[in-house]
């Protein structure tokens, strides 16, 4: 610890980002040049763009992020943060990075950095797990926390030997106390968890500045909330439990005013086949007079939310039911939309609702938009939407085009989803020989997502990619990648070489600590293999999934089983599913946990769903409407 220019010790701090597999390390963050407009997340100081990028921008930038807003002055810019390695997919990261943003802030008050990014002995460590709220910065609750807490044992013993002081945070809530074996084993070595719910405790505790308040202080607020969440009640509980003989739209109104625009939108949409004649046309000329509210969701709600494509999916659903004159206004309020990805998915969505001999020039409008635009998840997408035109228009050889574009960029899991998606649009003849192509793009691809492309593209696979796909996925060093591509890859293999496959995935499976990941495997497992064999795994499955802790991965668990069953079995399953979600602790949650099992419920539980989402008391919502 050295002294600032008053003469005071500087406490300086390594950062760590907690997950499943191992604690990952912080190590470098970088404000970019003026002209860098996206923050990023990269690998061990490499090229390779770790798999939170996009939603580490998002968590910098305002209106969706808190970097720039708590630590940043116009013009605003872009930062790239280094981690020692891959971090999973979710939210948790968001404190651990929040904290190494403010000890890099606090740096104009010392003469040496607070942010340690080397991991000196002398630093002090923090470990750190939690997301955080953009509207109050409160620490949110995240999963997993006391096998992130195990996976990080060696860590809190090196720190002891070399003396350093380790500051553990989590987000404060009963439902997150830690395993007694693990709060056990942290208390006897003299550590202590703390549980904290602002990030400001944080930032007293570690003597960084104070953060403003005002977003939490009634009447105080300016920022009247995240304009992408939307809907607090699922829209798919909603729909599907929607009766038309005993319900009216008037009567279901009042749900839907509690949502944004684009999911009320959405709800409506769904409810459209479920209604006729003048219902049904309220329906309908409601989600066509909100086009332009929907299309004026701004750029960073598109890029965090999906909102262009979830907008392009509400106008797809009630296309078939439009009048001409829903027809002309649709197309002429979507003209108009002034974001050219937002418009090409738009008008894609449209294009089923036009004679055919009129649909080329809005095919060729669309397909010119994609190519122009800068990124190449978003080209993809649209490309998608028109393929199935492109092709009854004769023009595979552009659709084939693109698709290799797509797999020359994959960047995401959604981006692999896509690309397989205009795979599958394409003739069987060219598939094949696209397929050898494009895993000779994507295996070179980080492991995770190879995976994530490898799910998405197995369904459409020749036979003779089988072995090389079938080497690259025995490679992969994550073990639950590696499970999973092996059983999506089993219905290729013959019955013997299945056998001994799925054999060797079970046998590392029942080894695996947590019950989540073991559970979805072994049910996935359990449809390749015949009789008993399969009824044993489902079993032992089922008797696993009441130790998993987190009580949405445990609803989400019970939905993945039951698919599997019949009858009373899987009606059973669902009820439990139900049970779980209303026991979850967090609202948030128990919404997730809900939309989850919409799909999966019969009548009767859909009613139960539906009256669970109207009774959860949500506390955003609260707020918003109080605005």
């Amino acid at each position: 610890m050295r002294a600032d220019s008053s003469g005071s010790a500087v406490r300086r701090a390594s950062v760590i980002i907690p997950t499943l597999a191992a604690p990952v390390r912080i190590i470098s963050l970088l404000e970019e040049d003026a002209g860098v407009e996206e923050s990023t997340v990269c690998l061990n100081k490499g090229i390779d763009e770790a798999v939170i990028a996009a939603s580490y921008n998002n968590f910098v930038k305002r209106p969706t992020g808190v970097i720039h807003r708590l630590f940043g002055k116009p013009p605003f810019r872009a930062f790239r943060l280094d981690v020692s390695d891959r971090v999973e997919v979710g939210s948790s990261w968001q404190l651990a990075v929040l904290i190494a943003h403010a000890l890099r802030a606090a740096e104009a008050n010392s003469s040496e950095s607070r942010l340690d990014v080397n991991d000196k002995a002398s630093s002090e460590l923090v470990w750190a797990t939690g997301a955080i709220s953009p509207i109050d910065f409160a620490v949110l609750p995240v999963a997993h926390i006391s096998e992130k807490l195990r996976a990080s044992r060696s860590l809190f013993e090196d720190a002891i030997r070399a003396g350093r002081r380790v500051h553990i945070f989590i987000p404060q809530g009963d439902e997150l106390d830690v395993n007694p074996d693990v709060a056990s084993w942290i208390a006897a070595r003299g550590l202590e968890i703390r549980k904290v719910k602002f990030a400001d405790e944080i930032f007293e505790l570690l003597e960084l500045p104070a953060i403003p308040r005002t977003a939490s202080h009634p009447g105080a607020n300016t920022w009247t909330g995240n304009p992408y969440i939307g809907a607090q009640i699922p829209w798919q509980i909603l729909v599907a439990g929607f009766n038309v003989d005993v319900l009216t739209y008037s009567q279901t109104r009042h749900w839907l005013e509690f949502a944004d625009t684009i999911p009320r939108c959405r709800a409506l949409a769904a409810l459209a086949h479920k209604l006729r004649g003048a219902e049904q046309a309220k329906v309908l000329a409601d989600v066509v007079s909100a086009i332009p509210a929907c299309a004026a969701v701004d750029r960073h709600a598109i890029e965090n939310w999906h909102a262009a494509e979830t907008f392009a999916e509400t106008i797809a659903t009630v296309v078939p039911h439009l009048s001409e004159q829903l027809k002309d206004e649709a197309l002429s309020k979507v003209s108009k939309i002034d974001d050219r990805y937002v418009r090409s998915l738009a008008t894609a969505a449209l294009v089923p609702c036009l004679p055919v001999n009129q649909q080329a020039p809005f095919v060729k409008e669309v397909l010119a938009i994609a190519r122009s635009l800068d990124r190449s998840l978003e080209r993809s997408r649209v490309v998608s939407a028109i393929a199935p035109h492109l092709i009854s228009q004769g023009r595979e050889a552009d659709l084939l085009a693109e698709v290799v574009a797509a797999a020359r960029s994959i960047n995401s899991d959604s981006h692999a989803e896509v690309c397989a998606g205009l795979v599958s649009c394409c003739s069987q003849s060219r598939r094949d020989e696209l397929l050898s192509s494009i895993f000779a793009f994507i295996r070179i691809l980080p492991e995770g997502l190879l995976a994530s492309a490898t799910l998405a593209l197995t369904p459409h696979m020749p036979s003779e990619l089988l072995p090389e796909v079938l080497s690259l996925v025995q490679g992969f060093e994550d073990e639950f990648d590696r499970i999973r591509c092996l059983v999506a890859l089993a219905k290729y293999m013959s019955q013997r070489e299945r056998r001994k496959v799925l054999d060797e995935a079970v046998a590392t499976v029942r080894q695996w600590e947590y019950a989540y990941p073991r559970v979805l495997c072994l049910a996935n497992i359990s449809q390749y293999l015949d009789g008993d064999d399969g009824r044993q795994l489902l079993e032992e499955a089922r008797a696993d999934v009441n130790t998993i802790s987190w009580g949405d991965d445990r609803a989400d668990a019970y939905a993945v089983l039951a698919t599997h069953f019949q009858g009373k079995e899987r009606s059973d399953l669902l009820s439990e599913a139900l049970a779980q979600g209303r026991d979850t602790g967090w609202d948030i949650h128990r919404y997730e946990a809900l939309a989850a099992l919409a799909p999966h419920l019969d009548a009767q539980l859909l009613l139960q769903a539906l009256s669970q989402a109207c009774a959860i008391d949500d506390d955003s919502t609260s707020h918003r409407l109080s605005h």
